[in-house]
């Protein structure tokens, strides 16, 4: 973001930058042997945006993507930019009722863009303002379990 209307202020070049040094990231794990499929990206505000956007230009599919108290950047030219092999990734999305930084509105407008692009998003919703409850890390936590280590559960 360049600023806080974030439809008119998006930062495609920046966006692109952080996604090229999380691909750097995800590349070193996958060279020591982790599959991509037990790799999960995710972030808070904006680092959530940038985990989504990340993750959806995958050309191989992730683990899972979570994004908390965030949106989807560039939601306009998702149906279009979203690498298709990238859709079955799971999605688990969190925000705050009372989110004053980034609207309750913009979670749910994200998550219905993943959702009408066929995106298995898991929605939570929290009474709490722009930040993280430990009800939140429990959902997080058991999701992240039921993915990353489906046999164990």
């Amino acid at each position: 973001l360049t600023g806080m209307e974030i439809v008119k202020q998006e930062d495609a070049a920046g966006l692109a930058e952080a996604a090229g040094i999380v691909e750097s990231l995800v590349s070193r794990e996958v060279g020591r042997g982790i599959p991509r499929s037990r790799i999960v990206v995710g972030g808070f505000s904006q680092g959530g945006a940038v985990a989504l956007h990340y993750g959806f230009g995958c050309k191989e599919p992730l683990g899972g993507i979570v994004g908390l108290s965030t949106y989807l950047p560039l939601s306009g030219t998702f149906s279009e930019s979203a690498e298709k092999s990238a859709i079955p990734t799971p999605v688990f999305l969190a925000h705050g009722l009372f989110d004053p930084v980034l609207v309750l509105a913009l979670g749910e407008s994200s998550r219905q863009v993943l959702e009408d692009n066929g995106c298995d998003v898991s929605w939570h919703t929290y009474p709490m303002p722009h930040t993280v409850t430990p009800e939140e890390v429990r959902d997080l936590s058991a999701w992240l379990n039921s993915r990353i280590w489906p046999d164990d559960n």
